[in-house]
């Protein structure tokens, strides 16, 4: 038998994902659309930074949302409740009402959180 680095590629990754979400899921106690959710905000954020040319390892990525020019980027590259809900094909609803659980778990574990959400 062949094997095929694409099938392989694949395979690692939607298992790769799978195990993210089990993981997530176990410690922030959320469900799938939440998760995809917080997933399309983190892309945002990624491309974003992407589109200004910086080049970030791993660990700066998570130094970087801590940043002011984070903040002032994510103010001035808001991404809206509509975006994300035709982004995941979802009622805007659905993720306005997963986005004010999100920011109300987020806020009673980290602090004042609700400038990140638009």
């Amino acid at each position: 038998m062949v094997k095929g680095i694409d099938n392989e590629l694949i395979y690692f990754i939607v298992s790769h994902h799978i195990n993210h979400f089990l993981n997530v899921k176990k410690m922030a106690k959320h469900d799938y659309e939440s998760h995809m959710i917080l997933s399309t905000v983190y892309t945002h954020f990624l491309y974003q930074t992407i589109t200004l040319g910086k080049s970030l390892s791993w660990t700066e990525v998570f130094d970087e949302t801590e940043t002011e020019d984070h903040k002032i980027l994510m103010k001035d590259k808001k991404l809206t409740i509509f975006a994300v809900a035709e982004n995941l094909s979802i009622p805007q609803e659905t993720v306005r009402r997963k986005l004010e659980k999100l920011i109300e778990v987020t806020s009673s574990a980290f602090g004042d959180v609700k400038a990140t959400f638009y």
